[in-house]
């Protein structure tokens, strides 16, 4: 500082609490028109030092915005003064950008300069710290692009007199005190915002209004920065004041207080002011008109605006989701540390059925921070799927449209809106649903082989985009196709299947050398077959303990969770032993008799003549696609055929069996 002869200033840092955007939102909600005009607003700043050492650091002088700053005055809180401000709301992001910054300085600079001439800035001189706000608003995003610009005079170069002292080294010890005293006993601290401090007789604190030439002493201004080697930005306007008021001060030595206040005790003490002797500037003009400077610089050093993103604390459907967030993210800090949340997350679900099973799994995904959710289905909502399926109301049974999985999807969205929901509705094609000839006498597709081709395509392409498959469907046959085509791809699947007092909850072995686990058809030695046929309405239904699907949905939502937390995924093994998984246990299956309230965890080997997950199987649907599934739904025994299966009941029909003698049993 010793070799510095010009005086530099250190301009505003704006600080925009949150709520300030919260109210401003509301403001640009609550307007008729889309009118651009000003607004009055307030901000406030604080001459107020953290330290009382005379050493102080450099700090530049903040100027906070808050909830209050549309008040309609302003409210004093200590030595809280206030910061007059415009606030311009511009309706477009391209008339934000595209206005002119210089001119709206200017404009603004304009109205304070004219409080300088009329003398008001003397009378109330905390009219002299001034800023404007041009900001848009985006009202879908909650985006807010802001800049703030404090306008000031320019000024010619500053040069000091001499080097800045502290104000106790200036002043004697007992003007120190009195200063002190007076300082304390302000009512007003819009008027210490800038005044006249004279020595004789005595040190005595004066209005601004009272400054003369003709009277020696000190100009004084609250200064909210802490540098001791610059002031803050008020001084600058008020250096303006001085040279409009008194001209013939130009170029003449003004001793300028700088107030900096530390509390002591409930005293405020003056340790850390200071003093600087300046040669009072001219103002720096171009053809007669004043030019003024302030436009504050962003967070890249850079003169230009900034953006404020509310939208995880404005947006209702980010609250949600942080909501959400908040309870799973407890889980993980206080019990489970090595919990991988986000693995959850971003796991794509689809759920194959849209009835009591898949609406009670959906809940439980969204519980565990499952976002991406799709339901398959191609029933309607009945009067009696309200009480079993948490998803559907009884409104839903009189909608237009009352498709199970478009409601179910919808429903997910009212309970989280963050989640990306979809329903679709499909019907499954299944062994021993034959579909006809492919092909018609004159030649091309017949109808349904064209409706059945476009269902296998959407199914393939739904699994395909898909990480998890859950089978939650009402027949067994239904689950044959999506098993394969799984398979085919190494996509995990989980298979929940319903007794009236059992149930079935298995995740699918994964394709790949030494799996040893297998799918939900590796026990079965014949295909499936239409399950439904010669049945009666009451035997169609599931029939079904209430309490079964509860705790078989809950059970594979959980098995998911384990298996997703395994380092292996899908491929880790059914070990009892293995706890690589933070959740603990990955079965490969459970099965459960609520009769009893007992549950088995039993491993199911991979059969090698799988009628769904066997390589020859696999190869069949991966090389000739829908023509293959054709074969199994119209040709009957197809699939036992190709696996072998015929060939080992034959052999097993030619074994002689030895038939005991009652004796033979005792």
């Amino acid at each position: 500082m010793a070799n510095c002869e010009i005086l530099q200033y250190f301009p505003f840092k704006s600080v925009v609490d949150p709520s300030f955007w919260h109210k401003l939102y509301q403001v640009k909600l609550d307007v008729d028109r889309l009118e651009e005009k000003t607004t009055q607003v307030w901000g406030k700043y604080s001459n107020r030092s953290n330290t009382s050492s005379s050493s102080s650091v450099e700090c530049r002088p903040l100027m906070m915005v808050d909830y209050s700053s549309f008040n309609g005055s302003f409210e004093s809180a200590g030595n809280v003064l206030p910061v007059y401000g415009k606030l311009l709301i511009k309706n477009t992001l391209e008339d934000f950008k595209d206005c002119d910054k210089v001119k709206l300085l200017s404009d603004f600079g304009e109205l304070l300069w004219e409080d300088i001439v009329s003398g008001k800035a003397c009378t109330n001189p905390a009219l002299l710290s001034n800023f404007f706000l041009l900001s848009y608003v985006d009202l879908k995003k909650y985006h807010f692009f802001y800049w703030f610009a404090f306008p000031a005079v320019k000024l010619h170069p500053t040069k000091l007199v001499s080097q800045p002292r502290w104000l106790h080294d200036v002043l004697s010890e007992a003007e120190v005190a009195s200063l002190q005293e007076q300082v304390n006993s302000i009512a007003n601290w819009e008027q210490l915002s800038c005044f006249m401090l004279t020595r004789a007789p005595g040190l005595k604190l004066h209005p601004l209004k009272e400054f003369s030439t003709s009277r020696c002493g000190f100009v004084g201004f609250c200064d909210p920065c802490s540098s001791p080697c610059s002031p803050g930005w008020p001084v600058r306007n008020l250096m303006a004041l001085l040279v409009h008021r008194h001209p013939d001060l130009v170029g003449s030595a003004v001793e300028l207080v700088s107030l900096r206040l530390t509390l002591e005790g409930r005293n405020w003490s003056t340790a850390t002011s200071m003093v600087w002797s300046v040669l009072l500037p001219g103002v720096d003009d171009a053809s007669g008109r004043i030019q003024w400077v302030g436009w504050e610089r962003n967070e890249r050093g850079k003169y230009g605006p900034r953006l404020a993103d509310l939208a995880s604390s404005m947006d209702p459907r980010q609250l949600v989701g942080t909501s959400v967030d908040l309870n799973l993210k407890l889980m993980k800090w206080r019990l489970l540390p090595e919990l991988d949340l986000d693995i959850l997350k971003n796991t794509r679900c689809l759920l194959l059925g849209a009835g009591t099973l898949g609406c009670s799994v959906a809940r439980l995904l969204l519980s565990w921070g499952v976002l991406q959710i799709t339901f398959v289905d191609n029933g309607q909502v009945s009067y009696s799927n309200p009480v079993r399926q948490s998803l559907f109301t009884y409104r839903d049974c009189h909608k237009e449209h009352t498709s199970k999985a478009v409601i179910a999807a919808e429903a997910l969205r009212e309970i989280n809106p963050c989640v990306v929901s979809n329903g679709v509705t499909l019907t499954i094609l299944m062994p021993g649903h034959p579909i006809g000839p492919l092909n018609s006498e004159g030649g091309g597709e017949t109808p349904s082989a064209l409706a059945a081709r476009e269902d296998f395509d959407k199914l393939l392409e739904l699994i395909s985009s898909h990480d998890v498959v859950f089978l939650l469907t009402d027949s067994r046959e239904a689950r044959w196709l999506p098993t394969a085509l799984a398979a085919s791809m190494n996509k995990l699947v989980v298979n929940v299947a319903l007794g009236f007092d059992t149930y079935l909850v298995m995740r699918h072995g994964m394709r790949g050398a030494g799996c040893k686990l297998g799918c939900y058809f590796c026990n079965d030695v014949t295909a499936p077959g239409d399950s439904q046929k010669d049945r009666t309405i009451d035997q169609k239904c599931t029939v079904t303990r209430p309490g079964c699907s509860a705790l078989a949905a809950g059970l594979a939502v959980e098995l998911l969770a384990a298996t997703l937390q395994h380092p292996l995924g899908g491929a880790a093994p059914a070990d009892p032993s293995d706890e690589s998984s933070p959740l603990g246990l990955v079965p490969h299956s459970i099965r459960g008799f609520l009769s009893e309230f007992r549950q088995m965890m039993l491993p199911v080997q991979k059969f090698n003549s799988c009628i769904a997950c066997s390589e020859k199987v696999l190869g069949e649907l991966e090389t000739r696609g829908f023509e293959f599934l054709h074969d199994v739904l119209d040709v009957p025994n197809y699939l036992e055929n190709l696996t072998g299966l015929t060939d080992l009941k034959e052999d097993f029909d030619d074994t002689d069996v030895w038939e005991l003698s009652d004796s033979d049993v005792e």
